[in-house]
């Protein structure tokens, strides 16, 4: 079969499209003959059936809107010319009028008092009212109705026929392959290709009356869309605490107040596919020959290193899943259809058993084999968009996330769940490492030789990664596992990913509406393997990248690259590789090359660079402090009586405490949203005490929340799991175990036999020229602030019974004692006293 072919599915079930001009004035004719018959009053119950029938199968509603008003415009003509009382409407009611009565009726718009008499009392009061002559007019009205309903029900009775002998031809759906000629022509990829499977069995799961497709996108090539109720939200929901305890200073810094919520809306995806989804990856260059040579030595390399992908046990597999994850819309249709019992979550569905049999196990298997016969079950990716913290001053588009239902997660974690231990071996991942630890990672390579950095952000890397690239990363899963079932299964789900069949929400004209769109290439989160390929990838185009502005010739390539791969970092190539982020790091030499030829290389497979010029020069950076990787900086703070250095990430103040007020979903309750607050203090002790205003933030949320919380979740099927090490109570144990014990992955770190940090002076700050670059907000708003911090911590804890909060507060009082007209620095170590006297008697 050709690899340009693709699918196209065709729905049997009936489609009103090519009846909505006829159907629609037939309807309207039909509604005024029923309004004449009740003597002009319209009835209430056959409003929602007139809206219904109008609104859901009037694809074409302009057009039909103006057939009917033209047919209205004709018969009002009519009765005018032959003076046939005509139907108004005033009011969300229907009265008649003729032209006798024509200056009655201008009279009593002029008159309020009488203008709410209803003019139907003019036929109740027939006896008085009605002339021989208006009985004459209304009944030549009903005949002409009744004429035209009689020739528009004929032609509706033609067309419902020759529609009937269409549908005939088809048994049941069916999915045929066309050429797509919207798409270019595959690459000369060198490789076995991924063919697109017959879809049918999974869009019949949707249950769904396919409506014709609009066409409105480019490279997304649609299916068909059915009507679906609104979902997502605008909203930006505020944690209380953390709200009420940072108003001073979002009163004072707009940019604090600038972060919101990304909206989750049909809109909102709407915008994100016209602006960043709708395009096609890049299939046909001159490089599919040397791409695929790098992700052949790379798996040689592994090779080598006996790396092997591994299908995980059932148990295994059980452990690596998401367990509060939802079911997705398919399966949840046909479990709720045919099982009693109703699964939510994927927790319900693995412990479910049947004849002493787990269903999981079962279903698996079916899914298994469908994708074996090329008609797969659960083939439909469900899309919604990703919830992020995003400065409402920046135009960024939100992100999407790609899910297949329940059961075909399952399978994909049991295939692919292995392949993550075998990233944490490449030199060139961080997978498996703290964010507190990329910066000393980095600082080894960079202070190396006096090597030179380059970031190379390329403009949205998911869609960007072409048809081409997939069939080379499974053809590169394949060469690193020796079972041979496997391999097979590899094959199988990435025919799924290269063939994507997405479901996505979109605003449509009277309500949202879920398209069936068809892709060739792109990925997306959600996937199993999105994270770990786009690093494998992404270090294979790296490093092609760097052969190329070296001018490496084919012959020396393996040779070339197995010795940077062996030696881990090299003045050739090193850095870190984060799935679409890399810092990579040369030589002076190759920096100078990298920066001016390796860009030519990856404009041309299709990778474009962000915020640079096709032909510009990427920017080599000499110092630490001006790498920026995974959206950090990172500075050198000092640790402890012996000041032991070390490198940490940053970020602007702002950005941190803005994005500390907000909560990516509904919390569930009070203390679910308490809970919550503790573990953002946490987390942001950690990360960023290095930061004395988010440090402050940090310990007033530990003093106003209860130790004895723990965060589960914030509602049904998102679960917040807190970083393994943040168990302890105490916050100064927490960061010595992270940064200079069993938590951390940098060695000479790890070996540290004392508590480098013991108390609260112990810990780092930044100096005066970190923190005029990432944020100062200025002495006397941060003054004011701290002045309300303890007033704030008893706002939240006057109403609480629990002695724990009880003993801190009477501590924290102290803080309104303190003569707070000393200088800044003065000030802040007062504030770490206090906090440290509390503290140390609340844990």
């Amino acid at each position: 079969m050709s690899s340009q072919l693709e699918i196209i599915s065709t729905t049997s079930k009936f489609e009103f499209d090519q009846l909505s001009l006829p159907y629609v004035s037939a309807t309207y004719l039909f509604f005024l003959y029923i309004v004449t018959c009740c003597n002009g009053e319209l009835p209430l119950m056959l409003l929602p059936i007139f809206l219904y029938l109008f609104f859901n199968y009037t694809m074409n509603f302009l057009t039909g809107l103006m057939l009917v008003y033209g047919v209205k415009l004709v018969i009002d003509t009519y009765c005018w010319i032959n003076n046939i009382p005509r139907i108004e409407q005033k009011s969300g009611r229907f009265y008649y009028r003729s032209s006798n009565n024509s200056t009655r009726w201008n009279s009593r718009q002029n008159n309020n008092n009488n203008f709410q008499i209803s003019r139907t009392n003019q036929f109740h009061n027939s006896n008085r009212r009605r002339t021989n002559n208006n009985t004459c007019n209304f009944d030549k009205l009903k005949s002409i109705l009744e004429k035209l309903i009689l020739i528009l029900w004929n032609i509706l009775k033609h067309l419902f026929s020759w529609i009937i002998t269409k549908i005939s031809e088809f048994n049941e759906e069916q999915v045929e392959y066309e050429n797509e000629s919207g798409w270019s022509a595959l690459g000369n990829y060198g490789i076995p290709l991924l063919p697109p499977y017959i879809m049918t069995a999974s869009i019949n799961e949707l249950e769904k009356k396919l409506l014709k497709p609009k066409n409105k996108t480019n490279f997304l090539k649609e299916i068909g869309y059915f009507i679906s109720p609104s979902r997502g939200t605008d909203k930006t929901f505020y944690s209380k605490i953390v709200f009420s305890l940072t108003e001073h200073l979002r009163d004072n810094v707009p940019e604090i107040a600038a972060w919101k919520a990304t909206p989750t809306t049909a809109k909102s995806i709407s915008k994100m596919i016209k602006d960043k989804i709708d395009r096609e990856p890049k299939e046909q260059h001159p490089h599919w020959d040397r791409i695929g040579k790098a992700y052949k030595i790379l798996a040689k390399w592994m090779n080598k290193r006996q790396l092997e992908l591994k299908r995980l046990s059932n148990d295994e597999v059980i452990k690596s899943i998401n367990l509060s994850s939802s079911m997705g819309m398919q399966e949840k249709t046909i479990m709720d259809k045919f099982l009693l019992h109703k699964f939510e979550t994927l927790k319900e569905y693995v412990e479910y058993k049947t004849n002493g049999h787990y269903l999981w196990q079962e279903r698996v298997e079916w899914f298994k084999e469908s994708l074996e016969k090329g008609e797969p079950m659960f083939g439909i990716f469900k899309t919604t968009a990703k919830a992020e913290k995003k400065n409402k001053n920046l135009d960024k588009a939100n992100r999407l996330i790609w899910y297949l239902p329940a059961t075909a997660r399952i399978f994909e974690a049991q295939v692919f769940g292995g392949h993550e231990d075998i990233l944490r071996m490449l030199p060139y991942s961080v997978s498996g490492m703290p964010q507190y630890d990329y910066g000393e990672k980095l600082a080894e390579i960079m202070h190396q030789n006096s090597r030179k950095a380059i970031c190379n952000d390329i403009s949205g890397w998911d869609t960007r990664v072409s048809y081409g690239l997939l069939c080379h990363e499974a053809n590169f899963l394949r060469n690193i596992t020796n079972d041979e079932s496997l391999k097979k299964d590899i094959t199988n789900l990435y025919r799924l990913y290269a063939n994507a069949h997405v479901m996505i929400a979109r605003e449509g004209m009277f309500s949202d509406e879920t398209a069936i769109y068809k892709l060739r290439g792109q990925v997306a989160s959600g996937r199993r393997t999105t994270y770990v390929m786009n690093t494998i990838t992404n270090t294979v185009v790296s490093m092609c990248a760097a052969a190329y502005s070296y001018g490496i010739h084919d012959s020396n390539f393996e040779k070339w690259m197995l010795n940077c791969l062996f030696k881990g970092h090299t003045d050739d190539f090193g850095g870190k590789i984060s799935g679409d982020d890399s810092v990579l790091i040369f030589g002076e030499r190759q920096a100078s090359l990298y920066s001016k030829y390796a860009h030519k290389f990856l404009n041309e497979i299709g990778l474009i660079r962000k915020n640079l010029k096709l032909d510009e020069d990427s920017k080599i950076i000499d110092n630490m402090e001006d790498i920026n990787f995974c959206s950090k900086n990172f500075v050198k703070v000092k640790y402890g009586r012996n000041r032991i250095e070390r490198w940490m990430p940053v970020k602007s103040v702002q950005e941190i405490i803005g994005k500390a007020c907000i909560m990516l979903d509904k919390p569930k309750d009070e203390k679910t949203a308490e809970a919550w607050a503790r573990i953002q203090g946490l987390e942001l002790l950690v990360y960023y005490h290095h930061i004395p205003e988010v440090k402050a933030l940090a310990l007033a949320l530990l003093s106003c929340t209860s130790k004895e919380l723990k965060l589960e979740s914030l509602s049904t099927g998102w679960k917040h799991l807190p970083n393994h090490c943040l168990e302890e109570p105490n916050p100064l144990k927490i960061i010595n175990k992270c940064l200079f014990g069993m938590s951390t992955k940098v060695q000479k770190f790890r070996n540290c036999k004392e508590n480098v940090v013991e108390n609260w002076s112990d810990l780092g700050e930044l100096d005066g020229k970190a923190r005029s670059r990432f944020g100062d907000i200025g002495n006397k708003i941060i003054q004011d602030w701290y002045k309300s911090i303890p007033l704030e911590i008893q706002k939240k804890r006057k109403h609480k019974n629990d002695h724990l909060y009880e003993d801190l507060n009477n501590n924290m009082k102290e803080i309104q004692n303190e003569n707070l007209n000393l200088d800044f620095v003065n000030k802040l170590r007062i504030i770490k006293g206090l906090f440290n006297r509390a503290f140390g008697q609340y844990f």
